[in-house]
């Protein structure tokens, strides 16, 4: 990705960081490796399938 100098390249920039944190925001940080039940915050009890100490932090994130 290549910018050239100036106002459009900041305006540019700006829209692609806006973009990258609203899909930070949107996809879950963690995940039930029992039922796959997604969460911004860690559960020590899945909410979805109750299983104890199931829900782990998502390493690598994949954007669709």
């Amino acid at each position: 990705l290549t910018l050239a100098e100036g106002a459009d390249s900041t305006a540019t920039l700006n829209d692609l960081k806006h973009i990258t944190d609203q899909l930070l925001v949107r996809n879950p940080s963690y995940r039930c490796t029992r039922c796959g039940f997604g969460a911004r915050t860690h559960h020590w009890q899945c909410p979805s399938c109750k299983e104890w100490g199931t829900v782990k932090p998502l390493l690598n994130y994949a954007v669709v």
